[in-house]
């Protein structure tokens, strides 16, 4: 996974064609790795982790520089808020979230392409299964698109 400061190069070295962006909180990361690592055992090549320290610190910025760079879709993976090693970064990352994906929203790009899921270690099983479907539908969205 890279790290907040690797975020915005990724976007200049990479090909995100058909990839699911996923922003991951550093302090939930073990849950996340699991999940991933759940997933990733169907599909290595449609995911692109970005890990960052809050994910009340990733800007609404990053998730179009995503899109831009012709990512599938955006997932922002937080904490719970009671949960949260910040106190008050899983609220911030739903603001930037709904800021996000209102500017995608005027910029055409389907609300289903962009999503938030909350982490918590009580529904693990249940997160890796909701991955897996936004996965498909995303790349199936950025398909049609492409068509």
């Amino acid at each position: 996974p890279l790290s907040q400061h690797d975020a915005l190069p990724i976007f200049k070295r990479q090909d995100l064609k058909s990839k699911v962006v996923v922003f991951s909180c550093n302090w939930n990361a073990a849950i996340t790795d699991e999940l991933l690592k759940e997933y990733v055992q169907h599909d290595t090549a449609s995911i692109e982790t970005i890990r960052v320290m809050c994910a009340g610190r990733i800007p609404p910025a990053f998730v179009l520089k995503a899109f831009e760079h012709g990512a599938a879709g955006v997932v922002v993976l937080r904490c719970a808020e009671n949960e949260c090693h910040y106190g008050f970064g899983s609220r911030i990352a739903e603001e930037n979230f709904a800021t996000a994906r209102a500017m995608a929203h005027l910029l055409g790009i389907a609300p289903q392409r962009i999503q938030q899921r909350c982490v918590e270690a009580a529904e693990n099983s249940k997160l890796v299964g909701d991955f897996e479907s936004l996965v498909h539908v995303m790349q199936t969205l950025k398909t049609d698109l492409a068509a």
